[in-house]
């Protein structure tokens, strides 16, 4: 096999290819080729190369791709061949990361090269190679190590992207974008994905480009230039004149260290933690201490915590004077004064010319990293083969001391903000309405990204309730010191989103009550009856119930058609003398396009409280009832209003009398009285199946009729139900209590897939198959006395929802 050298003449470029030895790893010559050497002893050869895929992992059609990148001589490198870079160890030389960017099309460029030395996973162990050391610089500045072994690392493996801005290369102006990421495998050993920990930037040093790193110190330059081009360029961004202050507005005049009152002036606000720790040593705005405080020079450095110290040190290197922060600036004693502040919370953050946020620390003492303490640096560059190589700036995932992203106060105080000027352990950047801008010069990413921006709308929000619905998924992901912060810390986005004072009903905005009532949590693991100490905070039926218990709430993006249940507000159900406001008789509710076509179909099953022999007798012109529905309901609220008044009868009816509390449930008279809601719906008893499901990646157990046929699913995989279910107090031939809420459309591709499920689909006027199949979402309810609470949320074709034994019932939620 050594003859093979004498076949093969001096070439531009090195290659490995493996030897016999004795040693059980192959050892690695230098050799070197042209093109016409090529012969099918080297083809022979390179299926040996130690580095390269083995066939039986790739097969014998990928193969000879790889054996072309990294074995195959190529005319267009230098004609002068390097010497071997004594700084790169084998696997990195056998990557010709140089020949790849300078020779390689980008559309014959692979995106996953080779898999990179085990050694960058592990912790101890001294690195010689240059490129291995910028590889687990960037590893080590995103991911602690033995989160990445954890999660059953395989390898790191590396790859070669196209430019972000418009997926084209940027090979013309020498710079080059490469992502590290980490193949993972399952427990069984099978491939689990890729999972993205760290990016370099390549920069081709024959362009004379030489960019500044980020250092231990702010580069406050480059933020105040970053401020600037945002005032001036983004109108969006401007302040909204418009933004309401509370009464007695105070922020912190930082040149005169003092609280001061103020209405129009300019100025910034600082969202930041407290931390569980107690610091009586620092000041607090109290009834008491404010007068001290609003005199000059009324806060003292020694007394004020290092977070809210180095925020004021922010203002004046940025050219601001006033900062809002809440601690000093509401009355933390005053009942009146912190409820004026948290309504108007939405207009404090959006009036603020940027947020601080202090995104890295426990507690309000930490400070800002690299405003008056030197910051760790996280960022290198090395130089190869004409090529630096440098990472770019990342938070590393699930560090225990990045609390602000965990808290539910702070998230909107981002939400709210027009700007949000974030401070890391490594780095500072701002995000606007419309970029965001880095003090890291490596990282040439300005677009906002929908699941890390904050922003109260983003252009992937089509509507105001997908806002809502984003905000509500993201902010109940977080946890509060205090449940019943749980609705005063999502205010601010609520206000912002539908306006003030009397538009929500326990956090669900009343404009689209129907909807806001269709929530549901990925994992479902707990499960609220009444009787519970927080039950006695808030009802079942909203998501306040369930926040701060380990569960993000979510929302279907499903066609809305329209409500089947109609809801009362019980203000007063103790006196004698019962009080019915409707809930959800709101002119500005938006339903879908096609909300008649469905909602015609729902009534001509039986499905609402509108009686459908009535209607054909009243009009035997129409051709069909579809005809008939749009003749008689030109909106959906003139629909809405009529149909309301045959409940509202039903109700009269049946409520006579105030309530009679059952001494027996324990349950507290005057928490009934503020959270009870009534409505008269369908009702039906079917089964469930926890080891059945839906063939959904959100799906719970699957729900049957009495024939034992799956008929829907609840939403959500209902971790403690289905432990209820599988605990033996539960069979599955036990029937379960359904309520019908509103109407939907189901697109699921496998729904449209199935032959089985066609019958369930419905026709227009025309005779054409509706696109949606349209489905009843229905609430899984318990009893607790004469009181209703909801248990999980689920949904069920409308045409098997018909079928099912149905009765009205007057159902009194709590």
């Amino acid at each position: 096999m050594t003859d093979l050298h004498e076949l093969i003449s001096d070439g531009c470029y090195h290659h490995y290819l493996a030897v016999e030895s004795d040693n059980t790893l192959p050892q690695f010559s230098i050799a070197s080729s042209n093109e016409t050497a090529m012969t099918d002893q080297h083809e022979l050869i390179n299926n040996e190369c130690y580095y390269c895929p083995p066939v039986e992992s790739v097969g014998p059609l990928v193969r000879p791709y790889f054996e072309r990148l990294f074995h195959q001589p190529c005319s267009s490198c230098p004609v002068a061949k390097p010497d071997p870079d004594p700084l790169l160890c084998d696997q990195c030389q056998h990557l010709r990361v140089w020949h790849l960017l300078r020779c390689v099309d980008h559309e014959l460029r692979p995106e996953r090269l080779l898999p990179l030395p085990m050694i960058l996973l592990e912790e101890a162990g001294e690195i010689r190679c240059s490129f291995c050391r910028i590889i687990k610089a960037t590893l080590t500045s995103a991911f602690d190590l033995f989160q990445l072994l954890d999660i059953q690392t395989q390898f790191p493996v590396l790859y070669l992207n196209l430019d972000p801005h418009g997926g084209q290369p940027r090979a013309s102006e020498g710079i080059h974008l490469a992502d590290i990421s980490v193949d993972m495998e399952t427990t069984e050993g099978a491939s689990g994905g890729i999972l993205g920990v760290g990016d370099l930037q390549i920069r081709d040093l024959k362009q004379g480009i030489d960019l500044p790193q980020v250092e231990g110190f702010v580069s406050w330059r480059r933020l105040k230039l970053a401020l600037d081009e945002c005032e001036e360029h983004h109108v969006l961004c401007r302040r909204d004149n418009g933004a309401v202050l509370p009464k007695n507005f105070r922020v912190i005049d930082v040149r005169r260290r003092c609280v001061v009152e103020t209405r129009n002036d300019p100025f910034v606000a600082l969202s930041y933690v407290w931390g569980s720790a107690n610091y009586p040593s620092f000041l607090t705005a109290t009834r008491d201490t404010i007068q001290a405080m609003m005199k000059h020079g009324g806060l003292p450095e020694r007394h004020v915590p290092r977070t809210i110290e180095d925020a004021m040190l922010v203002c004046e290197q940025l050219g601001e004077q006033f900062l809002w922060v809440d601690r000093l600036c509401i009355l933390q004693d005053d009942e009146e004064d912190k409820k004026r502040q948290i309504d108007t919370m939405g207009g404090i953050y959006s009036a603020a010319n940027f947020v601080i946020i202090a995104a890295y620390g426990d507690n309000m003492d930490y400070g800002l990293s690299g405003v008056r303490v030197a910051r760790e640096k996280f960022q290198h560059s090395v130089d190869i083969y004409g090529y630096r190589f440098t990472n770019i700036l990342r938070e590393r995932q699930n560090d225990p001391l990045a609390v602000w992203y965990t808290r539910g106060w702070t998230y909107q105080e981002g939400a709210l903000a027009r700007r949000r000027l974030y401070f890391t352990n490594s780095r500072a950047y701002l995000e606007c309405g419309s970029s965001t801008f880095h003090e890291d010069r490596y990282n040439q990413e300005v677009g906002l990204k929908k699941h890390l921006s904050d922003g109260l709308y983003l252009p992937s929000d089509k509507s105001r309730f997908q806002a809502f619905s984003r905000h509500l998924r993201m902010y109940t992901s977080r946890m509060l010191s205090y449940r019943s912060d749980a609705n005063n810390a999502f205010k601010g986005i609520s206000n912002a989103l539908y306006g003030h004072r009397g538009n929500f009903i326990q956090g669900l905005p009343l404009v689209q009550f129907d909807q806001a009532m269709l929530w549901w949590s990925l994992d479902g693991r707990s499960s609220l009856s009444p009787g519970e100490g927080t039950l006695q905070v808030t009802p079942t039926w909203t998501w306040l119930s369930r926040m701060c218990r380990g569960d993000a709430m979510k929302y279907h993006s499903r066609k809305f058609y329209g409500a089947l249940a109609f809801w009362y507000d019980i203000s007063d159900c103790s006196s004698g003398f019962v009080q019915r406001k409707p809930i959800n008789l709101i002119p500005e509710t938006e339903v879908d396009d096609d909300w008649a076509l469905i909602m015609a179909n729902a009534v001509s099953e039986g499905c609402t409280s509108i009686d459908p022999l009535s209607l054909r007798r009243h009009d035997q012109d129409s051709r069909t009832f579809q005809d008939t529905f749009n003749r008689y309901w030109v909106t959906y609220n003139a629909f809405c209003v009529q149909a309301a008044q045959c409940a509202e009868q039903c109700i009269s009816e049946q409520v006579e009398k105030p309530f009679e509390l059952d001494q027996s449930d324990n349950m507290d008279m005057k928490f009934i009285n503020r959270v009870l809601i009534i409505t008269l719906t369908q009702s039906a008893l079917l089964r469930l199946d926890s080891d059945d499901k839906m063939p959904s990646r959100y799906s719970g157990p699957g729900i049957f009729n009495e024939a034992a046929e799956k008929i829907g699913g609840l939403c959500g995989h209902c971790e403690s139900l289905v432990r209820e279910l599988r605990s033996g107090r539960d069979h599955k031939s036990t029937k379960h209590e359904f309520i019908a809420l509103s109407l939907s459309g189901h697109t699921g591709r496998w729904l449209m897939e199935s032959e089985e499920l066609q019958v369930r689909r419905y026709h227009n006027n025309k005779g054409d198959k509706l696109r949606h199949i349209p489905i009843v979402n229905v609430l899984l309810i318990g009893w607790r006395g004469q009181y209703a609470y909801r248990r999980e949320l689920g949904w069920i074709f409308l045409k098997d929802w018909a079928e099912a034994r149905r009765e009205w019932r007057r159902i009194p939620l709590i």
